[in-house]
């Protein structure tokens, strides 16, 4: 069965994630885009952006889901972009307390990629305490950036 394969798949990347050491972090690989499921970011609380910081109508939006977690729990990253255009990549940058924002994680940082209807997502966990933010850049134009999405990691 699918479940198999994919809890199968997950224990690979862990496996893969703890020996490299991703330093406070790990990818796990990007979602299939496979329609509703339980757990989609897609169906589900679509996360927050920091207080006072208004959604962008135009360029990248990404959510969050969930919003707090515990140390290495997956968080499901779903975005847009708009106006749509399929095959744009953007690597996610990660910021935790007044810290700068880096490429996420450093040793391998993601790069997603738009498809044809200009969504993107992918899993990270992290194992960073307290409040994390996350953000999406457009490889081939840094002035494009997404929301900032706040992620609570308990524990």
């Amino acid at each position: 069965p699918p479940g198999q394969a994919t809890a199968g798949a997950l224990a690979a990347c862990l496996a893969v994630a703890a020996v490299l050491g991703f330093a406070g972090g790990a990818w796990f690989g990007s979602r299939p885009d496979d329609g509703e499921q339980p757990g989609d970011a897609r169906s589900s609380d679509p996360g927050t952006s920091v207080p006072g910081e208004p959604a962008p109508e135009e360029g990248l939006r990404l959510t969050a889901d969930p919003v707090t977690v515990a140390p290495n729990d997956l968080i499901a990253l779903a975005g847009t972009l708009e106006p749509v255009e399929a095959g744009v990549r953007v690597t996610l940058q990660h910021k935790v307390g007044d810290g700068e924002w880096q490429d996420y994680p450093a040793s391998r940082p993601i790069t997603l990629t738009t498809r044809e209807d200009g969504t993107f997502s992918g899993s990270v966990a992290t194992d960073a305490p307290g409040p994390n933010l996350f953000r999406v850049v457009n490889v081939d134009d840094a002035e494009m950036v997404s929301n900032e999405i706040e992620v609570t990691v308990s524990g």
